[in-house]
């Protein structure tokens, strides 16, 4: 009878429990599909999208991403999806539904506790970086999460984890990264720990299917780099830098920071607190201590940890310093270290010394802060989006149809940000970009953008603006520049001043993204 009992009351818990954790799911994708109809999309955004739609064939698509620095499988999912809706917002949408899956691969299979999962959950990076901002890193944050998710049955599922390593192999570079660690975070564990892992031992992989993931495994990062080497005209980011340099080694510091408390240290500097910003520094690595301790009871789980996160900030160091979107792997990379960390073998003994115990306990505090943190700057970051503009490209856009503009010949004088307001016109439309000298819609970061970029903010640019709007003018009456800053004070000092009327100005935005529309006089 009192087993009976039991058993009822601890069935009545995990209902309560699960059926918590539902309304938060509820909650989450309310919160997320109710924000994305507020978020403005921003270049970054734009240019996946009008990639995938105005590459003509497939090839075509890759060749055009021989500039992007990533492989394209975001790319080719959005392929079939920019035939199939008009409106780029079908894109943010099944990026919400991808963050979705995230939050269930979460509360469904991970291991933390109840309030763990909702903090992660409502975090910056998963309720908002990866979540309302449709790029492809939310999708390899899908793949990072059923990796950890099929950890624990490695030996049952040995072809689908190696797909799933393939797959985020192919979301972006930093995908890549993760994904040869998260792999020879594995093949740690079955050559050292295998006998003493909580694996099923009965469990044998044959010969035959071990061959069949290596090769599916090799040839998946084999596509993925193929596709990521840069096109021979490639105007950014080309070139490694292993140089040592004392302030690329502060900014290493500065991505940490990003990873866990993001805008947090460059707030303090801002406002010029620098004794805050040496106290969170003082935080920070204290609590990474703490994770390096609370992980080495279970060495692979601290292997992933470490090997992810060093890659990614050698990545940065040598390449590319990245954005808080880009370190924000390195969080990711905590928390799939703490989801697999009780499926990896335990070193005996450890548990016994109470001194770990007792670090193991501020670990679990300080955990507390660093997510109550994330999920308040998740939150807050949504809540300024809803309020303010992130991008004023679509309004921008908004202004040039209802105005009768979608005719008229429009120049931008930088692709990285006239792209954006292109990417919101409809039906499509070529700007002659200026930078470039050349009509199109997604930037292409090739070296012919560089011939022109001392112009900017110039005299010179002036000139060549003038040149191609006088030039376009005698084929269509209507030409517009479009710009990001007033030329106001250029146009002032010069002959070509009385030949502009400003027409439009955007609002500032988050992402600041603003813009002025000049249209050329024709009376």
């Amino acid at each position: 009878m009192l087993k009976r009992t039991q058993k009822k009351s601890f069935n009545n818990l995990l209902i309560k429990k699960n059926t918590i954790l539902i309304l938060f799911f509820l909650l989450f994708a309310f919160i997320s599909f109710w924000s994305v109809s507020f978020h403005e999309m921003w270049r970054d955004e734009v240019q996946a999208w009008l990639l995938a739609r105005d590459s003509n064939t497939i090839f075509d698509l890759f060749r055009n991403l021989k500039y992007e620095g990533h492989p394209g499988l975001w790319h080719l999912i959005l392929f079939p999806l920019t035939r199939i809706f008009k409106y780029p917002i079908s894109m943010q949408f099944l990026h919400v539904i991808i963050g979705l899956l995230n939050i269930y691969l979460l509360f469904r299979y991970s291991p933390f506790k109840f309030w763990q999962k909702v903090l992660i959950g409502f975090s910056y990076f998963l309720l908002y970086q990866y979540n309302v901002i449709a790029r492809s890193y939310g999708l390899g944050v899908f793949f990072i999460f059923t990796a950890c998710s099929l950890f624990p049955y490695r030996k049952k599922y040995p072809i689908q984890i190696s797909l799933i390593l393939v797959f985020l192999g192919h979301t972006s570079v930093l995908g890549l990264i993760y994904s040869i660690c998260f792999l020879l975070t594995i093949i740690l564990e079955e050559l050292f720990f295998a006998k003493k892992s909580l694996v099923p031992t009965q469990l044998k992989i044959s010969n035959k299917t071990l061959y069949f993931c290596l090769f599916l495994i090799i040839s998946g990062y084999f596509t993925s780099i193929i596709q990521m080497l840069p096109a021979s005209d490639i105007g950014v980011h080309n070139g490694w830098d292993f140089s040592f340099d004392k302030g690329k080694i502060f900014d290493t510091g500065y991505q940490i920071s990003q990873a866990f408390l993001p805008f947090l240290i460059s707030k303090m500097i801002s406002i010029e607190n620098y004794f805050l910003a040496h106290l969170i520094s003082f935080f920070l690595c204290g609590f990474i201590s703490l994770i390096v301790i609370k992980l080495a009871f279970r060495p692979s789980s601290l292997f992933l940890f470490l090997s992810t996160s060093f890659g990614l900030l050698l990545f940065f160091y040598v390449k590319f310093e990245g954005a808080v979107r880009h370190h924000g792997y390195i969080f990711i990379a905590l928390i799939s270290s703490l989801w697999i960390f009780k499926s990896c073998f335990e070193i005996n003994g450890i548990k016994k010394i109470r001194f770990f115990n007792y670090l193991e306990n501020i670990f679990e505090s300080f955990l507390v802060l660093l997510l109550a943190f994330q999920s308040f700057l998740g939150l807050n970051s949504i809540y300024k989006d809803i309020k303010g503009t992130f991008s004023s490209a679509q309004k921008t856009a908004e202004f040039i149809t209802e105005k009768g503009f979608s005719s008229a010949t429009i120049i931008g004088h930088r692709s990285s940000f006239a792209m954006s307001v292109a990417g919101h016109l409809y039906p499509k439309k070529d700007f002659y970009y200026i930078d470039a000298q050349r009509f199109g819609t997604f930037l292409r970061w090739d070296d012919k953008r560089t011939i022109y970029k001392n112009f900017v903010r110039s005299n010179e640019e002036i000139n060549l603006l003038n040149e191609n709007a006088l030039t376009f003018s005698n084929i269509n009456k209507d030409v517009l520049l479009l710009l990001d800053y007033s030329f106001n004070k250029f146009f002032s000092r010069s002959k070509f001043y009385n030949n502009y009327t400003l027409i439009y100005k955007s609002q500032s935005s988050m992402s600041k993204e603003n813009y002025l529309i000049y249209r050329l006089n024709t009376n």
